[in-house]
C-alpha cells in the first residue's frame, strides 16, 4: 500500500471525536492522508453528507466495523485525486459510499463504491445520494421485494431515507404510497415527492386507524420502520397477508412485548437491515444495481436528492446539533471545498 499523492503534505483536517458524547466532544484535528492499493481511489472530499449513525458512532452508541476509521462520515462527493483503479482517472468527479472517514479533506475508497457523479448535480446534490439512496433501494429492492401495486407506509418519510423511498416506491408503481412525520410541512414536502397520502402521528404515537381507512383496510405490504419500538404496536396493526415489515433504525428504543400471535396469523415477516457492516461482494453488487437502475434517473431528474442546509464543515457541531432538533427535510451536507480554494 502507498500514498501517491504528490503534495507537500501528507496531512489532513478531518472530524474527530474527544470521547462518547454530545455535540460538543467533536473537534477538527489532523490526520495522515490514507494509503490505496490496487482497484482504490484518493477522494480529495468536497461535500460530505450528515447521517443519524454519525450521531450514533459519536455518542459511542454505534458499532464500527473492524476495518473502519475512526473518522466519522460513510458518504461524500469529490474529485479523484490519485487512482489506482482501472475505472476511474485523477480528476473524475465522483460519489462515495465508505466505510468510514469522510469527514476529511481526503478519503480513500474502493473503485467499486465510486460512481461518477451525473453533470446535472452539485458535489453537494450527490453526497446526499450514496447512503440514503442506496440504503432505500436496498431496503425496498433486496429486503422488502418491492411489487408492482404495494402498498408501503414509510415512517420518518422526510429523512433522506425516506425522501428517497417514496420516489423509489413512485418508480416501482406502488400503489398507496403513505408517509408519516411529527410534522405538517415535513409531510407537505413528501407529497411532492410522491407520497400518495401523509399521516401527521400524534404524541400517542397512534396512525394504525388512519392507514387502514387508507387502504380500505387491506393494510399494507411493506413497512420501512427507523422507529422501532415506540411504533411497534401500531405497525402490527396495520399489517396485511405476509406483509414484509423492515426495521432499519431504533430512533424509539429497542424494547417491546411482543405478541407472536399477531405475527403468526398474518405470516408477517420482520426484516432488519443495516448497511454499512455488509460485505465488500455485498456492497459492490448492491452499488452497481443502484448505478444502473438510478443514476439516468437523476440525469433526467425523474430521481431529485433532497438537500436541506448545507453547513462549513468547521460548523460540524452545528450540523449535528441541528440533525438532532429533528426539524430537517432532507440531507444535512458538510462543505469542504473552501479549504481547497486558493
Amino acid at each position: 500500500m502507498k500514498n501517491t499523492l504528490n503534495l507537500l503534505s501528507s496531512i489532513m483536517k478531518s472530524v474527530f471525536v474527544k470521547k462518547p458524547g454530545g455535540a460538543e466532544e467533536l473537534y477538527i484535528g489532523s490526520a495522515n492522508i490514507p494509503t490505496i492499493k490496487s482497484s482504490e481511489v484518493i477522494i480529495k472530499v468536497m461535500s460530505s453528507g450528515v447521517n443519524r449513525m454519525d450521531i450514533m458512532q459519536r455518542q459511542g452508541r454505534y458499532p464500527v466495523p473492524p476495518d473502519a476509521s475512526e473518522i466519522l462520515g460513510v458518504e461524500c462527493s469529490g474529485l479523484v485525486e490519485e487512482s489506482l483503479s482501472e475505472k476511474f482517472s485523477k480528476g473524475d468527479k465522483v460519489m462515495a459510499l465508505v466505510s468510514g472517514g469522510a469527514y476529511s479533506q481526503y478519503v480513500a475508497s474502493p473503485d467499486a463504491y465510486c460512481m461518477k457523479i451525473p453533470e446535472n448535480l452539485t458535489f453537494e446534490q450527490a453526497a446526499g445520494i450514496p447512503e440514503v439512496w442506496i440504503t432505500a433501494y436496498q431496503l425496498l429492492h433486496l429486503i422488502a421485494e418491492i411489487r408492482e401495486g404495494d402498498n408501503i407506509l414509510i415512517h420518518a418519510a422526510a429523512s433522506g431515507v425516506g425522501c428517497a423511498a417514496i420516489q423509489l416506491a413512485k418508480l416501482s408503481k406502488a400503489n398507496h404510497i403513505i408517509a408519516t412525520s411529527r410534522n405538517f410541512e415535513k409531510l407537505e414536502y413528501c407529497k411532492t415527492l410522491g407520497a400518495t397520502t401523509t399521516i401527521t402521528c400524534d404524541n400517542e404515537n397512534k396512525f394504525a386507524s388512519k392507514v387502514n381507512e387508507i387502504t380500505q383496510g387491506n393494510g399494507v405490504n411493506i413497512i420501512l420502520d427507523p422507529i422501532g419500538a415506540t411504533y411497534f404496536d401500531e405497525n402490527q396493526n396495520v399489517c396485511t397477508r405476509d406483509t414484509r415489515w423492515v426495521i432499519y433504525g431504533l430512533m424509539g428504543g429497542s424494547q417491546v412485548n411482543l405478541n407472536i400471535a399477531k405475527l403468526l396469523f398474518k405470516g408477517t415477516s420482520i426484516r432488519t437491515s443495516t448497511l454499512r457492516s455488509r460485505p465488500y461482494e455485498y456492497k459492490r453488487s448492491l452499488i452497481d444495481q443502484f448505478t444502473k437502475t438510478c443514476m439516468k434517473k437523476f440525469e433526467d431528474g425523474t430521481l431529485k436528492t433532497s438537500i436541506d442546509t448545507v453547513f462549513p464543515f468547521e460548523k460540524v457541531k452545528e450540523a449535528h446539533n441541528y440533525m438532532e432538533t429533528n426539524m430537517n427535510t432532507g440531507k444535512i451536507i458538510l462543505d469542504f471545498s473552501h479549504q481547497f480554494q486558493n
